[in-house]
Parts: C-alpha cells; sequence; structure tokens
C-alpha cells in the first residue's frame, strides 16, 4: 500500500530532516524532532504513517494467579492504555474487586484482569470476579471497555432476575447468563451494574459477547429461544429455539437501563443471531453464523433457507432512542456452513464481518472466490457505509491460506487497521512477519493485519506470539485501539505470573496469556549537517545550485558543493541562488530494530521451603445408568508422596486440591519418614484431582517428588484413568436412513455422502435415522485395561421445523457390533435390523464445544471391541404426525471439519 503523493513526501520530511534554513553563502538544516506527532506533521498524518508501521510486541501477559486451564486470554478489549483480559475457567470464589485469588474453592467461576501502561511498561490494575461468584458462571467469557468502564459476560450464570440490578443468588435459570458492569475512579475499580436479559430464560446464554462505546452496551444471547422479528417484538414465544437475540443498554448518570431488544428481520431457530455484536457510536452489528439464506451481498432474498449456516449480519443504527435495521449483510461468494457472521466488529462507517468456515484458497486482498478446494481456511469481509447504503469493500484472505485454519475466527478494526485472527493456524514462526511455511506447530494460531489507503486494503503484517506452541489457540481473541494491538492465547501453557514473565515453562497446561503490540516508530536518524555552497557567477545570472546529500543515522557530516566553471567579474551584480537539499537516509526504507532477549532466571531456594509440586492428574471416571443411587461413595483416588529425606508435621491440612468439577472428597494422609499416602473418599462423577503441597508446610531440605500409584484395595472400584482414545466416524462409513413410508418400519432411501445427516421425520411423516461406524482396530484400547466409560459426540449444523429434542422425546442410540446390516457399508437393512442393545441417551444440554453427548451405559460398555468395528445407530423414542419436517440436522463424516463429525471418546484404565 503507498500513501498519498503529499502524505509521502511528509514521510520523507519525517525519515530525514526537517525544512531548511536558506542563506546565499550557507544552509544549515534544523534537527528533526522525534516525537509523537513529528514537526510538520499534523495528528493525522502522523497516525496514518503509525498505521503503515509493522508492530512489535511490547508485553506478554499473564494472570497474577496462572493456574492450569483457567484460559486467560479467552476474551481480551483495550481502550487506550487500559487492557482487559478474561479467564473464564479461574476457579477462585473471591467476589468483587481485588478479592482473595490463592484459593479454588468456586470451579470455573471466571475471573477478569486490568492492565494499565506507562510509558510502555504494563502492570496489573485490577482482579475483577462478580458480585455473586459462583461455580461455572464463566465470568470473563466476554469483556469489553470503553474509557473507564468495564463491561463482562458470564452466560453461564444462574439467576433468574430480569433487567438491572435484580435479586443475584438465586440459580433457578441454569444457564440463563449475566453481564456486570464495573466502573473506574482514579486507580479504583467497583461494580455499578448487574445486567440481566428483560425475558431471561434458562440456557438463553445472555452475555455471550458484549460490547460498548460510552454510555452504550450490547449483550448477545445466541441461544435466546423466541421467534419475534426486528426491534422490541414480542419476546415470549419461545418457539423459535437457538434463534438469538441482542440486548441494548444505556446509561444516564450512574443508572443503566435497556434501551432495545434486537431480533433478526428473518428470525430462525437455531441461528444463533447474537452470537457476535460490535457497536460504533449509534450503529450496531450483530452477527448469525448459522443463519440459512443463499443470499449475497447487501439486503439480498433472506427469506430461503437454501444454504445451511452460510450465516448472515445485520446493521442497525440509532435515532435519538430509537432503533431500525439498517442493512442485511451476505457473502460475496456465499455457501452452505461457511459460518459468515461469527465475528464481527466495527469502526465509523466500516464493519469486518468474519466467516471461519469458507473455504476458498485465495490469498491476500480480493483474490478469487469462487473455489471450494481449502475446506475452512476461512476469510474476512469488508464492507463500507456512504450514507445510508452499504457496499462491500474487500475480501480478506490469509497470506498463507490453508485448510482448517479458521481465518476469520475473530476480527477487530479501528479506523483504517483491521486484525483477523486464524485461530488454528500452525507455523511454527515467531515474532512479526515470520516464516509462514512451516507448519510443525499444529493450532497454535497467528493473527494478520490489514491497512487501508484510500479503499484498497493489503496485509501489513503476519503476527505470531513471541513463544509460538502447538494448540496455544494465538488469536482466539483479538483487540486494537489507536496503535496497540492485543491478542489473546487461551491454550498457552507457561507458569509465568504478571507481566514479562518466564515463557519457557510449560507447566501450567492452557493457563493463557495475553500479548500487547504497538506499531513502533523507525528508529529516526538525527544527524546534524552543514552544507556550504560556494558560488561565482556570471553578471545577471540566475542559477540553481542542488546540493545531495546521504547521511547515515545519527552522523555528523560537513558538505561543501562549488559551482563551476568560475567566472570572475569587476563589477557588482545581483545574482539569485537556490539551493534545495535531499537527504537519502540509510539504510532504507525500513528501521534498524533490536531485540533484547531477557536473560534466564535463577531461583535459590532457602533449605527450609519446599516448593509446590503437584502430580499429574489423575481422573477418576465413574458411570451409572438413569435412576441409579451415586456409587461413588465408597470410590477412592490415592496418591504417594516420596520425599528425599525424612519430613515430619505433614498433614491433610497440608494439601491443596484442584478439582476439575464441583466436588469435596474427604482427604486422609498416612504414612511416615519419607513416604505418605494421601487418599481422597467421596469423588465425584468426572472429576479430576490435582494434588499439590504449599510451600513452606513440610521442613525439607529437597523438593519431593510426587507421583501416582494404584490403590491397595481389592474391591476393584477404583478407576485410574490411563489414556482416552478417540475416534471418528469416517466419510465412507455413515450416513442417514429414510423409512419408506411413515408407517413401514423398514428403510426406502439413504446417503453416505451428504456433508450433514437428519434425525427427526420429514413432511411424510417418515422417520430419518443416522448411522455411525468406529473402527478401533488401528489405534486399540490395551487388551489389559478396563473400559471406564465411552462418550459418543454429535455436532448440531441446524434445525429443520420444530426441534424433534423437544417434542419427539428421547433421542437414543443403539449398538452392533461389527455390523447392523451385511457389512460396513451403509446399506437400507441397516434402518430396520435389530440392535444387539440400547446403549445411551443423548443429553439434550449442548456441551462447550457445541456438541451433544451420548454417555454409554454401564451395562453397555462391554460391548464395545477393544479392536474391531462398531456400527451406532441414532433415532428419537418417537415420531409425530403434523406433516412438517422436524429434523435436527448434524455434521457427518463427510463434513470438511475433522472435529465436527461424529466423535467416540473411549476412556480406560488398569486395575492396581
Amino acid at each position: 500500500m503507498m500513501p498519498s503523493t503529499n502524505l509521502f513526501k511528509k514521510i520523507l520530511v519525517l525519515l530525514t530532516l526537517s525544512a531548511l534554513t536558506f542563506g546565499v553563502i550557507g544552509i544549515t538544516p534544523t534537527q528533526a524532532a522525534p516525537a509523537n506527532s513529528p514537526a510538520g506533521l499534523g495528528p493525522a498524518d502522523w497516525a496514518q504513517i503509525k498505521s503503515m508501521l509493522p508492530p512489535s510486541q511490547e508485553a506478554y501477559l499473564k494472570a497474577s494467579n496462572t493456574g492450569g486451564n483457567d484460559n486467560f486470554g479467552w476474551s481480551v478489549a483495550i481502550s487506550g492504555d487500559t487492557v482487559v483480559v478474561g479467564a473464564p475457567y479461574e476457579s477462585s470464589n473471591a467476589t468483587g474487586v481485588n478479592g482473595d485469588e490463592t484459593n479454588e474453592l468456586a470451579l470455573e467461576s471466571g475471573a477478569v484482569y486490568v492492565f494499565t501502561r506507562s510509558g510502555t511498561t504494563w502492570s496489573q490494575q485490577a482482579y475483577l470476579k462478580a458480585s455473586n461468584t459462583a461455580a461455572n458462571s464463566n465470568f470473563g467469557y466476554s469483556v469489553a471497555i470503553s474509557g473507564d468502564t468495564v463491561v463482562v459476560g458470564a452466560p453461564l450464570e444462574d439467576s433468574n432476575a430480569t433487567g438491572v440490578n435484580g435479586a443475584q443468588t438465586n440459580n433457578l435459570a441454569s444457564a440463563s447468563g449475566a453481564v456486570y458492569v464495573f466502573t473506574r475512579s482514579g486507580t479504583n475499580w467497583s461494580q455499578q451494574a448487574y445486567l440481566k436479559a428483560s425475558n431471561t430464560d434458562a440456557g438463553d446464554r445472555f452475555g455471550w459477547l458484549v460490547t460498548i462505546d460510552g454510555d452504550t452496551v450490547v449483550v448477545g444471547a445466541p441461544h435466546e429461544n423466541s421467534n419475534a422479528t426486528a426491534v422490541n417484538g414480542n419476546q415470549a414465544d419461545n418457539s423459535a429455539g437457538d434463534s438469538g437475540a441482542a440486548y441494548v443498554f444505556t446509561r444516564s448518570g450512574t443508572n443503566w437501563s435497556q434501551q432495545a431488544y434486537l431480533k433478526a428481520s428473518n428470525t430462525g431457530a437455531g441461528d444463533e443471531f447474537g452470537i457476535a455484536v460490535a457497536i460504533s457510536g449509534d450503529t450496531v452489528v450483530v452477527g448469525a453464523s448459522i443463519e440459512d439464506s443463499n443470499a449475497t451481498g447487501v439486503n439480498g432474498d433472506e427469506t430461503n433457507n437454501l444454504e445451511a449456516q452460510s450465516g448472515a449480519a445485520y446493521v442497525f443504527t440509532r435515532s435519538a432512542i430509537t432503533w431500525s435495521q439498517q442493512a442485511y449483510l451476505k457473502a460475496s461468494n456465499t455457501d452452505g456452513f461457511d459460518q459468515f457472521g461469527n465475528a464481527v466488529a466495527i469502526s465509523g462507517d466500516t464493519v469486518v464481518v468474519g466467516a471461519l468456515e469458507e473455504s476458498s484458497n485465495a490469498t491476500g486482498v480480493n483474490g478469487d472466490e469462487t473455489n471450494h478446494s481449502s475446506g475452512a481456511s476461512g476469510a474476512a469481509y469488508v464492507f463500507t457505509r456512504s450514507g445510508t447504503i452499504w457496499n462491500q469493500q474487500a475480501y480478506l484472505k490469509a497470506s498463507n491460506t490453508d485448510a482448517s485454519d479458521n481465518f476469520g475466527w475473530s476480527v477487530t478494526i479501528a479506523g483504517d487497521t483491521a486484525l483477523v485472527a486464524a485461530r488454528f493456524e500452525s507455523s511454527n514462526a515467531t515474532g512479526v512477519n515470520g516464516n509462514q511455511g512451516d507448519d510443525s506447530a499444529g493450532h497454535s494460531g497467528a493473527v494478520y493485519v490489514f491497512t487501508r489507503s484510500g479503499t484498497t486494503w493489503s496485509q501489513q503484517a503476519y503476527v505470531k506470539a513471541s513463544n509460538t506452541g502447538a494448540i496455544d489457540g494465538f488469536g482466539w481473541s483479538v483487540a486494537i485501539s489507536g496503535d496497540t494491538a492485543l491478542m489473546g492465547a487461551y491454550r498457552e501453557d507457561s507458569n509465568a505470573t504478571g507481566v514479562n514473565g518466564n515463557q519457557a515453562d510449560n507447566s501450567a497446561n492452557s493457563a493463557g496469556a495475553a500479548y500487547v503490540f504497538a506499531a513502533v516508530a523507525p528508529n529516526t536518524p538525527t544527524p546534524t549537517s552543514t552544507v556550504t555552497v560556494t558560488e561565482t557567477v556570471t553578471p545577471t545570472s540566475t542559477s540553481t545550485v542542488t546540493a545531495t546529500e546521504t547521511v547515515a543515522p545519527t552522523s555528523t557530516s560537513t558538505f561543501t558543493q562549488t559551482h563551476t566553471p568560475t567566472v570572475t567579474e569587476t563589477d557588482t551584480q545581483t545574482s539569485t541562488v537556490t539551493a534545495t537539499k535531499t537527504n537519502t537516509v540509510t539504510p532504507t526504507p525500513s528501521p534498524t530494530w533490536t531485540m533484547t532477549r531477557t536473560p534466564t532466571r535463577t531461583v535459590t531456594r532457602t533449605p527450609t521451603k519446599t516448593a509446590t509440586v503437584s502430580s499429574a492428574p489423575v481422573k477418576v471416571t465413574l458411570n451409572q445408568a438413569a435412576g441409579q443411587t451415586d456409587p461413588t461413595s465408597t470410590r477412592l483416588l490415592r496418591f504417594t508422596v516420596a520425599f528425599s529425606e525424612a519430613v515430619t508435621g505433614f498433614t491433610a491440612s497440608d494439601v491443596k486440591l484442584t478439582l476439575s468439577e464441583t466436588c469435596a472428597p474427604s482427604v486422609a494422609i498416612t504414612g511416615s519418614g519419607k513416604i505418605y499416602s494421601i487418599s481422597l473418599t467421596n469423588m465425584t462423577i468426572e472429576c479430576t484431582a490435582t494434588v499439590s503441597i504449599p510451600a513452606g508446610k513440610v521442613n525439607s531440605v529437597s523438593r519431593p517428588a510426587i507421583t501416582n500409584a494404584a490403590s491397595t484395595s481389592t474391591d476393584n472400584s477404583q478407576q485410574f484413568l490411563y489414556d482416552v482414545k478417540i475416534y471418528y466416524s469416517p466419510a465412507a462409513s455413515d450416513g442417514w436412513l429414510l423409512e419408506s413410508t411413515s408407517t413401514s418400519g423398514v428403510g426406502g432411501s439413504m446417503n453416505s455422502t451428504a456433508t450433514t445427516m437428519s434425525i427427526g421425520d420429514d413432511v411424510s411423516n417418515r422417520e430419518y435415522r443416522i448411522m455411525s461406524r468406529f473402527n478401533s482396530t488401528a489405534d486399540s484400547v490395551p487388551a489389559s485395561a478396563v473400559i471406564a466409560a465411552i462418550n459418543y459426540r454429535i455436532t448440531p449444523s441446524g434445525i429443520t421445523g420444530v426441534n424433534p429434542l423437544n417434542t419427539h422425546g428421547a433421542l437414543m442410540t443403539e449398538l452392533n457390533a461389527p455390523n447392523f446390516g451385511n457389512s460396513s457399508a451403509l446399506e437400507l437393512i441397516d434402518f430396520q435390523s435389530a440392535p444387539d442393545q440400547k446403549v445411551c441417551n443423548f443429553e439434550k444440554t449442548l456441551l462447550v464445544d457445541n456438541a451433544y453427548r451420548c454417555v454409554f451405559f454401564n451395562a453397555a460398555i462391554s460391548l464395545f471391541p477393544k479392536s474391531g468395528v462398531i456400527d451406532l445407530r441414532s433415532r428419537f423414542a418417537n415420531s409425530d404426525t403434523n406433516n412438517t419436517a422436524d429434523l435436527l440436522n448434524i455434521y457427518s463424516g463427510n463434513y470438511a471439519f475433522k472435529y465436527g463429525r461424529p466423535q467416540l471418546f473411549v476412556s480406560y484404565y488398569f486395575l492396581p
């Protein structure tokens, strides 16, 4: 991208010397002043120049209480010199501001951290928690900031309050969600408001995304269920499951109130309107990534559902206090399952929309968008407004487009600079503009910086973490303010705390990190030069003298030029001399960059202190059939602690537990000298415990070692998880089966090549069933292992008609080993063949990874072959006779994104 001619001249002035002071005998330039807005440049020019400069990492941020699986960096926001980072799986039971962050008594309650900058130095200013902290609320799942106001979403908060500052203490509406507003006075933060939807309902996930500009907050609730359309419609009719909504709140003084309830103009079940929200002034953008129309561009036909999960975005504007929809945005290359609208951003009259599953193999800006040869590579689309008219301005792709990178997962924009993240990009590069070609760091993530000149966009930088690691998810969240960008990596693993700590120790799995990048001005040379021009001229002549000098940065030089030929005259004449001096800086055009490495820190431990040590997690997986009594009262989990010398005074109070679920085991210590046994009893289902010994609690000279050991009990009730196998249903071996007539009970048609499969019934009341086949032969479960649990997962792609999960009874799965029919291929006989056994019923609540789970009954686990093939057939217990298609659509083994295909999770252990 090239700047305008006038601006280019100003850049040359900036990069060399300021204007010359002329004299007939000598010319002495003034020294360039390195300032935020250098002499000769207005603030707008300087801002544009900085937007063209590559960013440099300014800080590496970690939580003050870094903990494994906290997911610090899941959400980020920035305003000026203040940064906000969410960690929705942090587990302390603190409330309010700067409470006790050291305990883990409220699992996955979530926390938010506020950092501020002085010069280029960052420090943590506040640790924020909800006023009604509770386990599994995910406070910090979304964050936003404007000036001295921070907004935090907790989409799994459970109260049934409505409106502003309602009763927070009950948990009667599970996962209804809440939003918290905090304000700053000086350096002190306090909670100002507790926001709930006007139609609070369980499972709505109000607070999934939040955004703020000044005194206006917008909250997304993608699983809200009303069938209302447009603005302030009827909220009471919940017949459009997961259609989604957005809520606008405004502040007067310190008082907040709801101003508007926003719905799509074409509300549809499963569209998830509100999965992304953004605001700039009086304009709001709302994404609905699962919307299904095949329209393209702006304000197309939104009434059909011919491209499932193509996605859409909606623009709303405010006049006084009245909101209305201004535009309906679609991709220029709309295609099924692209999920256009999964991320949105706005700055003034420019909107950026992400489509993480878009599949063209184009690179850069405005490439060929018509091919579909790079599944889930992702794209971003830029729209601009003139008056009230919106048009697409650019189609953005990564410079290293690759399948499944999910470019467009998160987006942000400020002025003429946009950031687009690819959460699953896999290069092992570090820093800015590194090597994009080595994909040896799978799912490490990357962020791409694009800038605009006039109406032309170009990629300015390719940004990676300073400590790139596989599966870190760098770019999972992005934010920008001015010339400072913020990027989250929620699965980064270092155990550092605070700012610029040690990035190399990866002992805190998925603790998370955030990275601050700033556009840094080049190392502007400040030479001191004297240019002397001596000229003897002919009578009445007019001449121009050009002195050209090349100077190196920080050099001092004297340059003399004499104009020839020399003519001597005896009489006095008048002559005009013009001297123009051009300084060409060497090197050009790139500045010199200096990297300073932080030395390795050496920690000396005092002889009387013992550092915290942790075992690898041991997971107890217990299963029970519906209606059975909880069998966990006799379950035991045991750790052995081996010290390098005898210790005394080691009791249960010295043991710290980190638990993955809400469970409260009893702790007992036995042993003496060097060897102790820690026993945990009354472990709950799927509870993971990590045992550690706090520093200073045990009088030991050396660091103790801690290992896992099987129980010596002989009741065989201990289940020590050794490993988990994950199997995916292959494309050639799954598909849907459709009944021949509504009462036949036999298969009439089938499809094993479609990207999606349907369960439910069609317009003729014929039943759909699905088949998934799993083969453990190539990656078998060890013969001596005991299978502890089996989870079957399917990922929904949308709903047709009424959600059959609500009307058709249990969604059940049946098993045959190896096949329902005669072979491993899909056959019509698979529809009606009798099963070996019913193995599980699907839960009706989506997991965090957007999947439905079916947990095998204990009696069915033994039917799974440790090495071999099984068929799973899923169907609803009931049908209906309403002559409408009511279908749950899910992704099949043909789906391009591997993690959306049917999956089987097999957990196993070895008996002691």
